[in-house]
């Protein structure tokens, strides 16, 4: 699944998060080695039961600005390795002490001419961050998302577990590409994809 949290202004500039959480078996096998950085304070994965054998596998979480977000919900929202600045990627072991455990945070900065942000992938397991890649992100994976202005007005909302709820506030009911949840034409309902279609 996946979670955004957008800031964003249509005068000013935009801010927001994505959250996805994900089924191991959509990725190649991994090294089992736990040896990475030491402690930060990131959020821990959600806890679903006994975290080491229940929870998901992984989640994601993006945070972007953008002084377009008119334009991006007209055009899509695309990820592609693309808008990965590679320099600045990294590993982290967390310690959640809630949890009394330690994870693994992989740390993204992404960029783009409309946007720029950053993009965390957490797991209990260090290797669904290792075999994690961009693809695995997708539009039906989107868990909640949420677009605000400034001074943190609501322009857009999605819930997964209240679809009834879901609204933009710019654009109403308009259909949006790439990695936004909600609205989607109807034949659009799983594996939106994070990239552009290519023209036929």
């Amino acid at each position: 699944m996946t979670f955004w949290n957008f800031d964003f202004s249509l005068f000013n500039s935009v801010r927001w998060g994505l959250r996805f959480i994900a089924d191991e078996a959509e990725m190649a096998p991994g090294p089992t080695t736990d040896e990475t950085p030491g402690p930060s304070t990131t959020s821990p994965p959600p806890p679903h039961g006994d975290h080491q054998g229940e929870s998901p596998n992984w989640y994601a979480y993006l945070e972007l600005e953008t002084r377009d977000i008119a334009g991006v919900m007209r055009d899509g929202l695309f990820l592609t390795q693309d808008n990965v600045r590679e320099e600045e990627g990294c590993l982290r072991k967390d310690y959640w002490p809630d949890q009394k455990s330690w994870g693994h945070t992989r740390y993204y900065t992404i960029v783009d001419p409309r946007w720029s942000g950053h993009l965390y992938v957490c797991a209990w397991d260090i290797r669904p961050v290792i075999n994690f890649r961009l693809h695995h992100l997708t539009a039906d994976k989107v868990e909640l998302a949420r677009v605000e202005d400034e001074e943190e007005n609501t322009v857009y909302c999605y819930d997964v577990d209240a679809p009834e709820c879901s609204a933009n506030f710019i654009y109403d009911d308009m259909p949006m590409d790439g990695l936004w949840p909600w609205p989607k034409e109807e034949y659009e309902v799983e594996g939106q994809p994070s990239q552009p279609r290519e023209d036929s």
